[in-house]
């Protein structure tokens, strides 16, 4: 007897456990990694109020040691642009903006709303959205920061994990 023969495809996803260990104090050029982003709190990884969440943090002498998984973010280029994308593995999803006044999101794919610029001055850190920055009519909140209402400042610390690699 003839026997068909069908061809199935499929995708497995796998939740890889998020980087631990000791994160320390990083400035300098931006290169791909894991970190920590801290304004006064570290950016998490939930959506309050359609504002992008902070949890506290311990530092002590410029590091960070085992945080949780909600607030490690793994900073990396985007192919063949000078912009870069937060990705956090836990939530399997990118800090972006949105087309809505100052409000922000995680995303689920790259669109230019997950993409930064990132500039570096005196150690702290200026993460600007693509999208906020050259669409709609909010461009004065185009940067990355927690909700935090007395946040005047877009101004952030990155704290480095071990796992990285220098871009050449």
């Amino acid at each position: 007897s003839a026997t068909d023969s069908k061809s199935v495809e499929v995708t497995v996803k796998m939740k890889v456990a998020a980087p631990t260990g000791t994160f320390e104090l990083y400035s300098g050029d931006i290169t791909e990694g894991d970190y920590v982003l801290v304004s006064t709190n570290a950016l998490s990884n939930t959506v309050n109020s359609n504002r992008l969440a902070s949890q506290v943090v311990t530092i002590s002498a410029d590091k960070i040691v085992n945080p949780d998984a909600a607030i490690i973010w793994h900073i990396a280029p985007v192919t063949a642009t000078s912009y870069w994308t937060v990705y956090n593995e836990d939530a399997s999803k990118y800090a972006g903006g949105t087309t809505t006044k100052n409000q922000g999101a995680l995303l689920a794919d790259v669109t230019d709303y997950a993409k930064w610029t990132i500039t570096e001055g005196s150690g702290v850190y200026e993460f600007v959205n693509l999208g906020r920055e050259t669409g709609g009519s909010y461009t004065g909140n185009k940067y990355l920061r927690y909700n935090n209402r007395n946040q005047s400042s877009p101004k952030i610390l990155l704290f480095l994990g071990k796992h990285h690699k220098t871009l050449q």
